[in-house]
């Protein structure tokens, strides 16, 4: 019993009154999932902005589309809008290694582009095979992160600088 009245009191001062006695409404953003007013300090303040202002959507959900199957069965097949994600990873303390994933998404053959960035950037350059549910990518040597996106954008012209994403890796994990 007297756990519940606890749980009342706590759940009352959670929600912290104004200075008229209403509580405040806190409204999050659907992008980052901040309030409103901290969006531009978020990990996508671009996004948030074009969502606020109802522009174009960046993160636009995936469209659907149902299949029949015989037998009269319904699937739901989701396609995604392919994307480009450019990942640099620390190997020592001043190597760097930039993979690049999901070219194979535009019918972009790996081996010849990793060719092509050995060739543009005057270094190693493979295409690394991934396991099962892990999606093939290319690992170049150095760090060639923003020079990469005008070379891909430049070579590749169905992929726009929009659909080019960053990640950042602080170590490469020893296999």
């Amino acid at each position: 019993m007297e756990r519940e009245e606890e749980e009342a009191k706590t759940e009352e001062t959670q929600a912290a009154p104004a200075a008229d006695g209403v509580p405040v409404q806190v409204v999050y953003c659907e992008v980052c999932s901040l309030p409103t007013e901290y969006c531009e300090y978020g990990p996508t303040p671009q996004a948030c902005l074009a969502k606020a202002v109802g522009g174009v959507d960046i993160d636009a959900p995936p469209q659907e589309e149902v299949k029949i199957l015989p037998g009269g069965k319904k699937k739901v097949v989701i396609k995604e809008t392919p994307k480009v994600i450019i990942k640099k990873t620390q190997r020592n303390k001043r190597k760097f290694v930039t993979s690049i994933i999901g070219l194979e998404s535009f019918n972009i053959k790996l081996q010849d582009a990793a060719k092509a960035f050995g060739k543009k950037f005057a270094c190693g350059s493979s295409v690394v095979r991934g396991q099962a549910g892990v999606p093939d990518e290319i690992d170049v040597q150095g760090d060639v992160e923003y020079d990469i996106v005008d070379f891909i954008t430049e070579k590749w012209p169905q992929i726009e600088e929009d659909m080019i994403e960053f990640v950042e890796d602080k170590k490469k994990s020893a296999q």
